[in-house]
């Protein structure tokens, strides 16, 4: 489960940690729960959410604020898929706009060329 979950950003650890203090509580008592949840707190909080919102946007080339916004949003506007694909759309619309301004520099720079030529 907590495999599972982990591939929601942010929040899908969260979910089955606080299971899995739950399950702890029902089977060793507050001793045990604590232990569970001093553990999970350590890593999900540096883990999870430092660490994997650096390497997600590492890996698409954005920054780790935009992974953590892009997720936010993408959960805000269609839910659990939309958590999953935010980070990718996002650094994909980046990269496409990147194409397309780069495309664009190097047409005008061939008019500009050829309008030289013409001219002189």
């Amino acid at each position: 489960l907590y495999f599972v979950t982990s591939f929601i950003p942010f929040v899908g650890a969260w979910l089955t940690g606080a299971f899995a203090v739950l399950i702890a509580f029902g089977s060793g008592g507050a001793p045990a729960a604590l232990i569970v949840a001093l553990s999970l707190l350590v890593s999900n909080g540096t883990i999870q959410n430092a660490v994997s919102s650096w390497a997600l946007g590492s890996a698409l080339k954005i920054h780790p604020v935009v992974v953590l916004l892009a997720t936010i949003i993408g959960g805000t506007v269609a839910g659990l898929i939309g958590m999953v694909l935010g980070a990718p759309l996002v650094a994909a619309t980046v990269r496409s706009l990147r194409v397309l301004r780069e495309h664009a520099a190097s047409g005008r720079e061939g008019i500009e060329d050829a309008a030289a030529e013409a001219t002189g």
